[in-house]
């Protein structure tokens, strides 16, 4: 009897365990927000400028609050700031989906192969609807941090 009732725990375990997997697999993260608008930039190269980044960002959050949810940013200073958004660009840069590697670090670039992976292996955890914000989001953000102002 007792044998029976640890193959079911087992089981069931298991069958938890891959409910969980196939959860986790689906989850979206601020980082798939930043990469997924990064994925529709027409352009392969954009100002390293904090200010101008953040600044960005928080415009984008003032016009579909929805998709931003977890980014606070502090207006403090001289720009709007995101602890969270600094991260996120700091892991993207770790996980090469963007990169820095220019003499004087003045540059992001985001490559083809880079937009690419983003539309294949993060664009799916979005909805329809989610991923025509997105890509408007995306133009939004790159007349944003390639305005001269």
């Amino acid at each position: 009897m007792y044998r029976s009732n640890e193959k079911l725990i087992i089981r069931l375990k298991e069958e938890k365990r891959e409910e969980l997997i196939k959860q986790l697999k689906n989850v979206v993260t601020a980082d798939d927000v930043v990469a997924s608008i990064f994925s529709f930039l027409t352009v392969d190269q954009i100002p390293l400028d904090v200010k101008r980044i953040h600044s960005a960002f928080y415009q984008l959050k003032q016009e579909w609050p929805n998709m931003f949810n977890q980014f606070v940013f502090s207006r403090k200073g001289y720009y709007p700031y995101s602890n969270l958004l600094e991260r996120v660009l700091f892991r993207l840069q770790n996980a090469d989906l963007i990169n820095t590697i220019n003499p004087d670090f003045k540059r992001c670039i985001v490559s083809k192969e880079s937009k690419e992976y983003i539309r294949k292996n993060v664009l799916p955890l979005f909805g329809e609807e989610e991923k025509k914000k997105l890509t408007k989001m995306g133009q939004v953000f790159e007349n944003l941090v390639l305005s001269t102002r």
